[in-house]
Formats: structure tokens, sequence, C-alpha cells
């Protein structure tokens, strides 16, 4: 009883008052009685309630409160896309504008994930193209680089708002399973979208803590980022790496983005994005780099007709009529077909147009003023002049209140602009701003004192001109900044001089500024002469190659020097050493905008595709489909198996599904398996590929079985008759089936009552494969516990180590501290695994794990002398990921660098590379054992660990190996073309000149 009263009195102080009424109310009216009869019930519903109510109280009921408030407030945020030069009482839903941007994939770098049952098969593609949801589907850590204006920034709007629309809490705004239905993603994450150079600009930046600076209107609890992060909650989109303001801002940003991808959040996903110019490789080896493509002819004029309809749909004013609706429709139609034709008809503008940046100007202009130029800075001024002007006349309003002609407002634009520009800050306090308003006025005779409301009603009519953060104001995009400062050059002979110095030149954020400026001057002769001096011409060719991009952009260029430097691109093609340079020169001469010369120069130029090459592939896709279904018709087994491998290129054509659907029901066993394993490829599946593959799960060849099961997991698509036979397949006679059953559970995170109980089931079988995979799925499903531990345990300690291996992978996935010793005990010196393989999970596990406990750190080191080399190559990797003070095992790595396997010596250099940062002594070690070293292996990671040194001694011993004729077997040229590679990295980074001479 006195216990009893203890946790009444401790309860009752937690109450709040209306809570203490209430239950003064309840204990009245239940009695003693209750309490004499039900003791052990009462102290159990007592502790629940208290519980309870702590959690209302506390730090967890705080950040839930704050997440629906963020995450509707990120919706609030990125709902509506502001159509620069569009203003209109109803703004732009994002989502009915928006198309989805390819990310093109080097084939090494898919899949970017793996499991243990990976059904994925390789091909002969170098590449693949992917959609943003399937690339987040299988890359944890990603770098999109992109072109200006290619759609990167609105690509990571949309998806944050993709992931908020899942969780919104007014049903309006709600929307369950978009992401499943959009990025085909199972799992939802909180999304955190962060403009780097809003970030930069703030000149506070320190640590990763520092990203979040999310909004100065939006107060969240201490340490909830911190919380989110550390349970793998999050996906991070961090917008434009380049945008920071200094190459130091730069490097310190990656260092954060770094150490958010280390433990203790390694669950979370992350995106960066970068334009490719400014790509300095700063980020760690696990980021995929991947790149966005340019719209193809049918993404341009799907944008288009989205593009018209939301514009002509948001001028509705009151209630629309069917008549009115009818017009509207035809005139949207009509309009979006007019802009159609005149782009196929203008080659020119047509490849333009494949930016989505560039053809939202287009399609600005087409709407205003229907005649598009054909030169881009041309473009651009029409974009900005009826920005400036012409939209408050097409709203009606007929008096200019600034008071300022065209001319002075685009003064008053050139100034702010090439400001910002040269200042190399992607952003300015709006008193810095209205300073070189108030300047500009003076010049043109105006009051200084209006420059404040002149600024605001620059800023609100004409939406160049935003605020990015408080007080601070940014050009809505970087290529009208860009614009502005090449027409502020083109009236300035001083600003032109210092625009040729090598440090503007080719410095990639003045570059653009520069094709701009050749594309505003009526003759760009002096000015290509200049960019091209063959006496001062780098070992990159630089001056060469940037003077042809020139010409592209030029309005005239006399003849003869356009000849000139064609024959001189020709001749370098033909002497070219290394294939990056080789590269550089073929992307060069794709882009001269002069089809017949480019058709004349490819046939010339060595392994580079033609102009056309893209036309030529869809052709080509378009034609191997037609052959592909006509093979799976064939009556030969093995003709129908290489068919149907390829179907998985082709998941947009009903054709292609079609077949895919009746192999799934072949007569053939082996067929049936390979198109399970295609299907599973369909992120896109609809419910009769659904069906085929549920029937297949009843199938009487196990394989079938199996391979059904792999499907549904991979296909992601939930459904009771899915789960159903999922669940009943546990049972499976074959354990293999029962096994892929298991994990499809997991992949698909229905935590559903049944399914636990299922996988609960499964878990206690005889078979140890079906234990751990069931224990893979229930963990996957959040299920954590002392049975599922011992399973794995068991299996850690068993004799059979294959399931050992299992059991470590699934627990790298997540620390387990009851079986951290267990792990251990596998590497450490009296108790190590006699398996290698299982030594090696073992290190790998502990890396991920990111422990820096002595007795895990001592047992690590103890395994750099392990007899098997992948054991001490593994040791060496999973030193680094702990972060390690490496310095502690100087003389470990001093001898690992004369290890008799190359693998461990690369290892060891790799680890070298990190103590570079504090310690420079080791760069002389580096250099002469490049000197002396005759792995190709290791000579390409002493390479790689120069690149990031930004050392003259590591240039000196670069540019002494382009010069050696020292012969590694067959791979000698590609070291050359490695530490060529990595030359130009350090030279654009160091803005080093190293001219052909060789001096610099």
């Amino acid at each position: 009883m006195n216990e009893i009263l203890i946790a009444l009195e401790n309860l009752w102080k937690s109450f709040p008052v209306w809570l203490q009424n209430i239950t003064m109310l309840i204990v009245g009216a239940t009695g003693a009685t209750l309490i004499t009869f039900y003791r052990d019930a009462l102290l159990s519903f007592l502790k629940s309630i208290s519980e309870s109510l702590h959690s209302l109280s506390s730090t967890h009921w705080k950040d839930r409160r704050f997440e629906q408030e963020y995450i509707d407030w990120l919706i609030a945020k990125h709902k509506d896309l502001k159509l620069v030069g569009v203003q209109t009482q109803t703004k732009l839903p994002l989502e009915d504008v928006f198309v989805s941007l390819r990310i093109r994939v080097n084939r090494s770098l898919y899949p970017l994930s793996s499991s243990s049952v990976s059904q994925a098969e390789d091909d002969t593609l170098t590449e693949r193209t992917l959609s943003i949801g399937e690339l987040m589907r299988v890359a944890q850590k990603t770098v999109i680089l992109g072109d200006p204006g290619s759609g990167k920034s609105t690509m990571m709007q949309y998806i944050t708002l993709t992931f908020a629309r899942e969780r919104a809490s007014e049903k309006k705004y709600r929307q369950r399973g978009i992401v499943r239905q959009r990025l085909f993603l199972k799992d939802w994450k909180l999304p955190v979208l962060l403009p780097l150079r809003a970030i930069s600009a703030t000149g506070k930046f320190q640590n990763w803590q520092h990203l979040l600076q999310l909004s100065p209107y939006l107060h969240y609890p201490d340490g909830y980022f911190e919380r989110q992060l550390e349970k793998g909650r999050c996906i991070l989109l961090l917008d434009g790496l380049d945008e920071a303001k200094t190459t130091d801002d730069q490097k310190m940003i990656a260092k954060a983005i770094g150490d958010l991808a280390s433990p203790p959040y390694l669950g979370n996903q992350i995106i960066v994005t970068c334009r490719i110019a400014g790509w300095k490789d700063l980020l760690p080896s696990e980021f995929a780099r991947v790149e966005v493509k340019d719209f193809n002819n049918e993404e341009v004029e799907k944008f288009i007709h989205y593009w018209y309809e939301s514009v002509e749909r948001s001028m509705i004013v009151g209630n629309e009529t069917e008549t009115e609706k009818k017009l509207r429709q035809e005139r949207t139609l009509e309009r979006a077909n007019d802009l159609i034709s005149v782009l196929t008809n203008n080659p020119r503008v047509r490849r333009l147009a494949r930016n989505p940046l560039l053809l939202s100007i287009i399609a600005i202009v087409h709407r205003n003023r229907v005649v598009l130029p054909r030169q881009r800075a041309k473009l651009y001024r029409e974009c900005v002049e009826l920005l400036l002007e012409q939209w408050d006349i097409a709203r009606g309003i007929q008096i200019d209140d600034t008071g300022l002609s065209i001319d002075q407002k685009m003064a008053l634009m050139r100034a702010i602009a090439y400001e910002l520009q040269e200042s190399g800050k992607p952003q300015a306090s709006r008193d810095h701003i209205e300073q070189i308003i108030s300047e500009q006025l003076a010049l043109m005779g105006k009051r200084n004192q209006e420059s404040s409301s002149l600024l605001s009603l620059l800023e609100e009519r004409s939406g160049l001109l935003i605020e990015r953060s408080l007080d601070s104001l940014s050009f809505a995009h970087l290529t009208f900044q860009e614009f502005f400062a090449a027409q502020a050059i083109s009236l300035d002979s001083r600003k032109l001089k210092m625009l040729l110095e090598r440090k503007r030149l080719f410095d990639p954020k003045w570059q653009e500024v520069i094709l701009l400026y050749v594309g505003i001057v009526d003759d760009a002769t002096d000015f290509v002469e200049a960019v091209y001096s063959p006496k001062d011409e780098d070992i990159f060719y630089s001056r060469l190659r940037f003077a042809i991009k020139c010409l592209n952009d030029s309005i005239k260029v006399k003849p003869t020097l356009r000849n000139d430097l064609l024959s001189e691109i020709l001749l370098v093609s033909d002497q070219a050493k290394y294939e990056l340079l080789h590269k550089e020169i073929a992307d060069t001469i794709r882009s001269i905008d002069n089809e017949e010369l480019i058709s004349e120069l490819n046939s010339k130029l060595r392994n580079t595709p033609d102009i056309s090459e893209e036309k030529q592939l869809e052709e080509g896709r378009l034609s191997n489909l037609d052959q592909i279904l006509l093979d799976i018709k064939s009556p030969d087994y093995t003709v129908r198996t290489k068919a149907v491998q390829k179907l998985s290129d082709y998941q947009s054509n009903p054709e292609a599904v079609k077949s895919l659907i009746a192999t799934i029901g072949d007569s053939d066993s082996l067929v049936k398996r390979k198109a399970l394993t295609i299907a599973s490829k369909y992120h896109q599946a609809n419910q009769r590929i659904l069906e085929s593959v549920i029937k297949a799960g009843h199938d009487k060849d196990w394989h079938v079985r199996k391979n059904a099961m792999y499907a549904l997991g991979n296909l992601g698509f939930l459904s009771v008759e899915a789960t159903r036979v999922l669940i009943k397949s546990l049972n499976d006679e074959n354990v293999q089936v029962s096994g892929a059953a298991a994990l499809a559970l997991g992949k698909l995170k229905q935590n559903s009552d049944e399914v636990v109980r299922g996988l609960r089931s499964a878990l206690r079988h005889k078979s140890m494969s079906l234990q751990i995979e069931s224990a893979r799925s229930l963990i996957e499903l959040g299920q954590r516990d002392s049975e599922i531990v011992e399973v794995l345990k068991k299996a850690i300690e068993g004799e059979d180590w294959v399931y050992c291996v299992a059991a470590i992978d699934i627990l790298s996935q997540e620390n387990s501290n009851t079986i951290e010793q267990a792990i251990v005990n596998l590497i450490t010196e009296k108790t190590a695994h006699k398996i290698w393989q299982v030594r090696v999970y073992s290190l790998s596990c502990l890396g991920k794990w990111g422990i820096s406990d002595p007795k895990v750190t001592t047992a690590i080191i103890n395994r750099m002398a392990d007899e098997r080399k992948e054991v001490r190559e593994q040791a060496i990797v999973s030193l680094i990921k702990i972060n390690y003070d490496l310095e502690n095992v100087r003389n470990e790595l001093m001898s690992m660098l004369n290890d008799e396997n190359e693998n461990v010596r690369a290892r060891a250099i790799e680890a070298v590379g990190h103590l570079l940062i504090n310690d420079h002594s080791w760069l002389s070690i580096l250099v002469e054992k490049i000197n002396l070293e005759k792995s190709a292996i290791v000579k390409s990671e002493i390479i790689q660990v120069f690149k990031q040194t930004h050392e003259q001694l590591a240039v000196d011993s670069l540019l002494s190996l382009l010069s050696t004729n020292e012969t590694i077997g067959e791979t000698s040229l590609k070291i050359k073309d490695l530490a060529y590679q990595s030359l130009y990295s350090l030279a654009s980074e160091m803005g080093l000149w190293l001219n052909l001479q060789g001096d610099h």
C-alpha cells in the first residue's frame, strides 16, 4: 500500500492543475476496493500515465510540435514557383510546371548501393540515365553537377516540397504516399534545404551546425536538428556549393558536409548541387558524382505546355465560364505550339532551350514579344528590358513612378551587378546596394535620397533583385548578374583590360561574363585575338579552347581569325597525348555553332561522337526496341532470355511493359526468372506488373518464386495481396524463397502486426540463413530487442563464417553496444577469427560505427600486421573512418608504405594523405616514393593525394612525371593521364599557369 501512495504522490506533483482535478474525480470514484484488488494493475497504470505526461512535457514533444510547424513552413515557402517576369494575382504552383530532370550516371557508379541479395545484373552500357527519384533510391550521398540554369535549384525545391507534403498538417496540402508516387522511395525523410551561398554570405561559417541557419524567422528547439541527424531521419539538400563566396568557404563547407556524412550521422541522405565549372572535387570519395542532362525535345515541349497552361490559368480573375475556359485552353495550346514551332525552325535557339532557365526566359520573351533573338546576349537583354519596363505596361500601369528611363534602370543594374561580380560575393547588404544606387543617381543628376524607395520599387516590380536573407539582396539568378556585369565591361575600357588578366580570364566565375561580353560588342575580333596568345599558352591549351568558345557567342569575328583558330584546334587534337586534353578539345569542337563545320571537324577528330549523337541514339533505341519485341516472341528460349534482359531501358514504353508482363508468364523457367529480375528494376510499376509478379510467387519452380520475392521487395509497391503472398512465403518449403520473402518485407517497410508476427516466427526457424534475413528485416522495421540480438550474436559466435559475416553486415548499419565486444573479439590478437573474411568484415563494421575507444583502436592497429593483405588494407581504412589520429601509428604506416602488396601500400598512401593536412613532412616522402614505385595502383593513389595538397612540390613532381619516359607495363599512359588531370585541378584551384615550356 505504501508503494502505491508514494507513486501517487510523485505522479500528483507532475500533474497540471486541470489534470489534478480530473485525477481527484477518478480516484474518488474508484475507491479503496479497486486499490486492494488491482494493486499491480494500478501501479502499472500510474506508471504509464506518468511516462505519458513526461513525454508531453519532454524534448520529444517539443520537437514534434516544431516539426509540424517546420513542415508547414517548408510548404508555404516552396509550393509556388515564381516565374521571373510573370507577376500575377495567383502564383504558379511548382508542381504544375515542374519537369523532372534526367541524371547522367556513369555505369561504374551504378548500382550506387547494393545489398547481399542484389539481383542487379551488369550490362555493356558505359552510362545510364536516371530520374532524380531513381538516383535517390540507389545513392545515399550524391553531388549533382550541372550548368548554370540547368534546374538544379528548382529540383531541390521540388524534392523538399514532395517530402513536406507527405506530412503536412493541413489536409489541402497533405498527400499521403506522394514520396513513393513521385520519387519511388519507401522511406520518408525530414527535408532540410540549405542554399549554401546564403550561408556563406553570413561570414560566420565555422562548422556544420552553421549550415542549419534556415531562417531568422524560424525558431527551433535547441539541438533539434542535431537530434534528427543522429537518428538518421534527414535528407540534406545543399544547394550551390560553388556559390560560396570564397574557395576557403567552399573548403570549410565541404569539410562540414564530410562531417555530416560520417558517424554518428550515417543514416541521413545528402544531395549537394554544384556548377560543373565550379566543381573542385572537395567532397569525400563516397559522394557519387552525377550530371544533370539538358532537356531533350520531348521535355522542352512538355515544359512549354505546362508553362503556358499555368500562366494562362493564373490570369483567371473571378469565376470562369465554360466558354471562357474553352477559349483559354485553345489560346494556351495555340501559343505553346507556336513557340514549339519557332524552336523547331531555329536550331540555335532550340539548343539554348535545352537549358531550363534559358527555356523559361525564352517563354517569357515569346509570350510578351513574340519574336525571339538568335543571340544569347540579345535574348537576355530582351528579358531584362521586359522585367524593368514592359512588365508594368503589361499590368496596365502607364505611369512609371520610378522617375527613370529604361537606360537609367539598366545603368543601375550594371553598377550593382559589376560590384557583386568583382567582390566575388553572392549577395550584398541592403545598405550597400542603396549606396551604389545613390552614387549612380548622383551621376544621373537625381536626388540620392530616393535610393531606398527606388530599390524597393525595383525589387518589388522587376523580380531581378530578391532578398536572400534578412536585409541581404542578390540577383534572382546568377545569369542576370553575369549579363549586367558583361554590359558594364562593354562600356568601360578599363574594366575590359582587367578582364583580360589571367586571374579573371580563366576564373570559372568570370567565364560566363566573358562569353556574354563577346555577344554584346559588335565586333569581337580584337578581344578574341587577345584571349588567344600562342606565346602565352599553357599545357591545357586554355587560351585556344576558350577563344573558340568565344566564337560561338560573338556577333562578328574576322574570318581569317576564325579559320586560324579552327585549324589550330584540329592540329592540337591530333597531337594530344592525354585523355583529358582530348576530351576537352572534343567538347570544345562540339560546342561550335555551325553544323556543317561540326560535321567536317568530327570526321577528322578521333573518337569524337557526332553532334547528332543523342538524336542517333534515340532513333537507334527505337529500332532496337522493335527488334527486342520481335525476339521476345522467338521460339528459342535463349533468344527470349537475351531480349527480355534489354527491356529495363524502356520502362515508359507501353509495348515494352506489355511484353515484360507476358514473359513473366513464359513457359520456360529461365525466361521467367530473367523477366522477374528486369521487373524488379521497374520503378514505375503498375498494377498489371504487380499482379504478374504475385502470380509468379506461386510458381512450381522455386527459382522463379525466389525471384518473384526479390521483385516484390524491389518494386516497393504496397498491396494487400503482395503482403499476403510474402507472409505466406515465409513458410515456403525452400528456405531461399522464404529468406527472399523475409528480406522483401523489410524493404517494403510495412510495419504491421501481421508482418512482424510472420518475421518473428521465421526468426525462430531452424535455418540460420532464414533467421538472419528475418533479423535483418525486423531491424529495418524498427524492431530491436534481445531476441534479435541473440540470433545475430549466435551467428557471430558460430562456426559458419558465412553467417557470421552476414550478421556483422546487418549490425554494421547501427551500433549495438550489447554486441560490440563480440565483434572486437573477432580481431583481438588472442581471439581473432581464423577466417580472414570475418576479420575484414569486423574491421569494416567497427570503422562504420566510428568507435574511437582504446580497446577498439588497439585491436584495429594490431590487424595492420595481419598475415592477410586484405585485413591489413581494411585496418587502415577503418582507422581513417573513425578519424583516428594517424600520427600515433606513424611507424606502422612507414612500414606499410613498403608492404609487399600494392593494395596495402595504396591504402597506406591514402592514410598519409590525411596526415598531410597538418604535417607536410610526409610530402617529400611521397615525392621520393612516386619516383621509385613500380605499381600503377600505388602511383595513382599518390597522384590523388598530390591533388589535395595545393603544394608547389606536388605540382613539380607531377610535371616531372609527365616528362619521364618510364614505362609501367601498359599503364604508363593512364598514370600520365591521371597526373595531367590532377595538374589541371591544381592549376585551377591554385591559380597556376603552366605554360607549354613547363615554366609556371
